[in-house]
C-alpha cells in the first residue's frame, strides 16, 4: 500500500533514547513497527464456523471439525497458534450455537490457548458469505479470516505484509504446493499479485493454484460483498472486477473434514 509523509514534533531525549536503540537512520522502520505492532493489538481475527451444525458434523471423528484431533490435539487449536504467532489474540468464532458450543467446551474463552474467543452465534444459515457479515458490526481495521476446518502451516504475518502493500480489498493466501488434492478445493489463476480467475472445485485442472480462503480483508470489503451464499461465488466476481489480489504461500495446507483427512497430516 502506499506510504505517506508524517511530520512528528517529539521530546528531544526521547528521542535520543530511541535512536540508541534503535538506530537513528531507521527511525521510520522502527516508528512504523511500532505503529502497526499498537494497531494489531487491536486487529481482529474472524474463524467462520457457519452453516447447519450437521454439515461441520464428521461421523467418523464423531465431533466437529473444529475439533477433530490433528497431531494429538483438535484442528483448531492448531489454527489458534498460526493466529496467536501472527499476533493476532482477539478472535471471533461465527457459528452456529451447536457448533459454539462444542468449542466453547474445549477452549472457553481461549485463555488456554493464549488467545481470547469472542463467540457470535449464525442463526440463519445463508452461506459462508452470510458468516463473515455477521463479523461487521465487530471490524474496525484490516482484519483476517480464516475456514474452521483447515489445517495449515503457512506463515500469516507474510501474507499480511503483502496485502499492505496491495490496492485490493482482499488478498488471498494462494497454496502453490504439490501434495494438495486441488479437487477438495477452489482453484484461481493469477497475473502477478492480481487473482484473474477463480474456479469452485472446478472438473478439471485447469489450474495448480489453490485458493485456501484464508485472507486479509479491509472494512470495504462489505460494501462489495453480498451477505448471502457462497464466499467462492462472491470471490470469482470480485477476481472479474479486478479486485481480490493473491499471496503465494507454501508449507503445509489440508482440508480436514474426517478422520482420514487428520491422518494424512504429516
Amino acid at each position: 500500500m502506499a506510504k505517506v509523509r508524517v511530520s512528528l514534533s517529539l521530546d528531544e531525549g526521547l528521542m535520543k533514547e530511541f535512536d540508541a536503540q534503535h538506530g537513528e537512520g531507521t527511525r521510520s522502520e522502527a516508528i512504523e513497527g511500532l505503529i502497526g505492532r499498537s494497531v494489531g493489538a487491536k486487529r481482529t481475527a474472524v474463524v467462520l464456523a457457519g452453516g447447519p451444525a450437521e454439515g461441520l458434523w464428521s461421523a467418523d471423528a464423531h465431533t466437529y471439525r473444529p475439533l477433530i484431533p490433528v497431531k494429538g490435539k483438535p484442528l483448531l487449536a492448531h489454527s489458534l497458534e498460526r493466529l496467536r504467532e501472527a499476533g493476532f489474540t482477539d478472535i471471533m468464532i461465527v457459528g452456529s450455537h451447536k457448533v459454539n458450543a462444542a468449542i466453547f467446551n474445549e477452549f472457553e474463552n481461549g485463555a488456554s490457548a493464549g488467545v481470547s474467543l469472542k463467540y457470535v452465534e449464525e442463526k440463519e444459515h445463508n452461506g459462508s458469505a452470510h458468516t463473515l457479515a455477521l463479523a461487521r458490526p465487530h471490524i474496525s481495521g484490516t482484519f483476517l479470516f480464516v475456514p474452521c476446518d483447515h489445517y495449515f502451516t503457512f506463515d500469516l504475518s507474510t501474507v499480511l505484509k503483502f496485502h499492505r502493500r496491495q490496492d485490493n480489498p482482499v488478498t488471498l493466501a494462494v497454496y502453490y504446493g504439490t501434495g494438495f488434492a486441488w479437487t477438495k478445493s477452489s482453484l484461481v489463476m493469477m497475473d502477478g499479485s492480481l487473482i484473474t480467475r477463480y474456479w469452485e472445485k472446478p472438473a478439471k485442472s485447469e489450474s495448480h493454484l489453490v485458493a485456501t480462503m484464508t485472507g486479509f480483508a479491509e472494512p470495504e470489503i462489505f460494501s462489495l460483498l453480498e451477505a448471502k451464499g457462497p464466499l467462492d461465488a462472491q470471490f470469482a466476481r470480485l477476481s472479474k472486477l479486478g479486485k481480490l489480489s493473491g499471496c503465494l504461500v507454501s508449507g503445509e495446507f489440508a482440508n480436514v473434514h474426517s478422520k482420514k483427512d487428520a491422518a494424512s497430516v504429516r
